[in-house]
């Protein structure tokens, strides 16, 4: 059952009394509620405003960035734009594929370093991926992978299981995974 709240009648005049300024009243209760929810982001530290002779503390809101999945496509000749469609992870291929792109999007993530990691089989492979500081918002990023035994691209993908993961501040934000029959 569900009843309605009310507040008793000598709180509704012993607020005002307490902060006879409707608009400080109001001010505090914002900086109580930025204090209460600025904690939780892992942007800047809250900036010190002087108010008289006394400090306040006012956080700094930051919006966590949001990033897509990660879509892949493949391609049976390197260097050509004769790629399939992408396809959002975890996605399955046929052995024989030669070039593996991954994309993903990152939104409110100016400043952020990121970086995207491949792993064969389990393996973080380091002379593979991509990293940098993401410079606008939407911003996409792409890495590609070949397997080859020169500067030739002759060789299929191995088979078996590919990783990419997306790091941001060197936090692992995405991962997604392609596997190759």
């Amino acid at each position: 059952m569900f009843r309605s709240l009310a507040i008793p009648r000598p709180l509704k005049y012993l607020v005002p009394s307490i902060f006879p300024s409707t608009n400080l009243y109001r001010s505090l209760i914002l900086v109580f509620l930025g204090l209460l929810f600025g904690c939780m982001h892992s942007g800047p530290a809250p900036l010190l405003a002087q108010g008289g002779n006394q400090d306040i503390y006012l956080p700094i809101m930051v919006r966590p960035p949001t990033v897509s999945n990660f879509i892949f496509r493949a391609s049976n000749d390197c260097g050509t734009d004769n790629f399939s469609a992408f396809e959002t992870s975890p996605v399955t291929y046929a052995h024989g594929i030669k070039q593996l792109t991954t994309a993903v999007q990152v939104t409110n993530g100016i400043d952020y370093t990121y970086r995207i990691e491949w792993l064969v089989g389990g393996v973080v492979q380091p002379n593979l991926g991509e990293s940098g500081t993401v410079a606008e918002s939407p911003e996409i990023f792409t890495s590609s992978v070949i397997f080859s035994s020169g500067s030739n691209c002759d060789s299929s993908l191995p088979r078996g299981q590919l990783t990419t993961r997306l790091y941001l501040n060197d936090r692992v934000i995405q991962e997604g995974a392609v596997t190759i029959q």
